[in-house]
């Protein structure tokens, strides 16, 4: 048997190859073409169409690509990533830790949903919809190494249980902390003519950074305006925002 053995198959409307290395499989390379397409319990890599295609990766860490096309995306166990592009996607990361984001210059709607454990979750242009659900999600820097990013359009950030973190950025974005301590920054990358922001830190001891303009609720404990902060010599407003971030990290901001 040759060192290196390429399986081709065609079952449920898609092609899966299987690389293999001295009989034991490493990775099922599977192409969609369109509908349902089902992944197996061992690491995948699947390609979508540009049509609508309905994405069940199953177990194993695999790597989703859906290209163009209203898809749904499901990782399910172990460490995912997975990728849209145009059009309104869905995202369901399952259980692992997971990576959700948006390629190109996508201007769809998008609905991303982390799921347990720690995720990276990244809208893109849009209206988009991201839920960390249960699992902390953090700014790097922190252990876990996890974050929450709008990129721009309107979009819609929850951060569910879990100690949260999460950046609405350009546009007009709502936050929404949920259970435990949360730290949102609702001013980076916007200016101060950009609409205000909605924050809604929830329960827990919160964090949270913000322009003169935006709607802070009253159950955010710890509130700077980045307008209102004596930055110290020879800082920027970014550098004392990237402080504030280290303060809620290292346990100094609640």
């Amino acid at each position: 048997m040759s060192r290196r053995v390429a399986l081709l198959m065609a079952t449920a409307g898609m092609a899966v190859m299987v690389p293999a290395l001295a009989g034991v499989a490493l990775v099922a390379v599977i192409t969609c073409t369109g509908g349902r397409c089902e992944g197996t319990n061992e690491p995948d890599q699947i390609t979508g169409t540009d049509q609508r295609d309905r994405i069940f990766a199953l177990d194993g860490s695999d790597e989703v690509e859906a290209r163009a096309g209203e898809d749904d995306l499901n990782g399910g166990n172990g460490g995912d990533r997975l990728l849209g592009e145009d059009n309104n996607d869905t995202y369901f990361g399952g259980r692992g830790e997971d990576r959700l984001s948006e390629e190109g210059s996508d201007t769809g709607n998008d609905e991303m949903n982390g799921g347990p454990n720690r995720d990276f979750i990244e809208g893109n242009d849009g209206h988009d919809i991201l839920r960390g659900q249960e699992g902390s999600h953090h700014f790097p820097g922190d252990p876990q190494d996890t974050n929450m990013f709008g990129d721009t359009g309107d979009d819609e950030l929850f951060g569910g249980p879990g100690e949260d973190a999460m950046e609405g950025e350009q546009a007009t974005d709502e936050h929404y902390g949920g259970r435990d301590n949360d730290f949102i920054d609702a001013a980076d990358e916007d200016s101060p003519e950009d609409p205000p922001d909605l924050v809604n830190c929830g329960s827990g001891v919160d964090t949270a950074v913000v322009r003169p303009n935006d709607i802070v609720r009253g159950n955010c404990e710890h509130v700077t305006r980045l307008t209102t902060i004596a930055a110290d010599p020879g800082t920027t407003g970014e550098e004392q925002q990237q402080r504030q971030r280290e303060a809620f990290l290292s346990g100094g901001g609640g």
